[in-house]
This record gives C-alpha cells, sequence and structure tokens, in this order.
C-alpha cells in the first residue's frame, strides 16, 4: 500500500500529466469534447482546497473557456465570479494585477454576449485602468492576447450597437495601437 508521501507525489504527478494534456487535446478535437471536461474535472479534484493558487487559476480559467466557448454563459459566468475573487485574494501585487486582467476580461465577456453592455463597459474598462504596458509588456505573450487590444476591440463593439460611430472608430484605432 502507498504511505501519504508516495500517494501525495502520485497526484501531483498525475496532475501534471493531466494539465500538459489539455492544450493538445483542444487542438486535436476542440473545446467541446467530453474528454476535456473529464481531464478538468479530475485535475481539479486533485487540487483539492489545498493546491497551488496559481494552478487552480489557470484551471478554472480553462473550464470558464470551455463554458464560455460551449455558450454556456451562466457557468462561464460563475466561474468568473471565482476568478475574480481569487484575482483580488492575491496578496502580492504584480501577480494580483496579471490575474484581475484576465479575471475581468472573464467577467466581461458573458455580459458581452447577453448583450448586458453597461456591466460590459465596467469590467473593460476596469481593465485598462489597472494595466499598465510596461510592467504587463509580456502579458499577450504569456496568455494569448493583449488587454488593452482586446478591451478597445469589445468597447469599439459596444459603442458601435449603440450607435456611437465616432468613438467605436476611436476605440478601433486605440486597439490596432
Amino acid at each position: 500500500s502507498l504511505t501519504a508521501e508516495d500517494r501525495d507525489e502520485s497526484e501531483k504527478f498525475e496532475l501534471a500529466l493531466l494539465r500538459r494534456q489539455v492544450q493538445p487535446l483542444i487542438a486535436i478535437s476542440g473545446w467541446s469534447t467530453p474528454e476535456l471536461e473529464m481531464i478538468y474535472a479530475r485535475a481539479m479534484q486533485l487540487c483539492g482546497a489545498s493546491g497551488p493558487t496559481d494552478v487552480k487559476f489557470e484551471l478554472e480559467r480553462g473550464l470558464y473557456n470551455m463554458h464560455l466557448l460551449r455558450g454556456d454563459l451562466r457557468t462561464a459566468d460563475t466561474i468568473a465570479d471565482r476568478l475574480v475573487h481569487a484575482a483580488r485574494e492575491e496578496a502580492q501585487r504584480n501577480v494580483r494585477e496579471k490575474l484581475l486582467l484576465i479575471a475581468l476580461q472573464t467577467k466581461a465577456l458573458p455580459s458581452f454576449y447577453r448583450r448586458e453592455f453597461s456591466e460590459a463597459k465596467s469590467w473593460l474598462s476596469e481593465m485598462l485602468s489597472i494595466y499598465d504596458p510596461i510592467v504587463h509588456a509580456g502579458h499577450a505573450l504569456a496568455y494569448g492576447g493583449d488587454p488593452v487590444m482586446l478591451a478597445n476591440s469589445y468597447l469599439a463593439w459596444i459603442d458601435a450597437a449603440q450607435g456611437d460611430a465616432a468613438s467605436a472608430l476611436a476605440r478601433c484605432e486605440a486597439a490596432i495601437e
């Protein structure tokens, strides 16, 4: 039988393997595959309540993406609430801001897709307010998208939908810049 230490090591190894399966599975099967959901569920189980914060955040963000891309906005928004809470609880300012840039985006997108534009604008504006081009210069490379470009793009769509063509154009130019 395994000792507690051996079980802990085995679970850490299994978690590492599961995390490495996510990207190839998405590339091959997309976000809708049941296998992806099973991987996330098992990985979250292995993390438990005391798992590393950065790993739990990564897994929650993956679950969020899966639900958002499936059109399950209610579940995506519930996960986004957890991400915002976890980001705001982070003690280190630079880590907190990095996580908040991601978490605020996760709150903005379900609101946007539900056409709750004032709520989406609020989340996107908060993203823009904390972004620092020097401090967060590597964000796009690390997370697959530039927060300023994303926020301005969605704000442009909102402005256009609300009939403010001049503001939409300015936001598009800011996104491109």
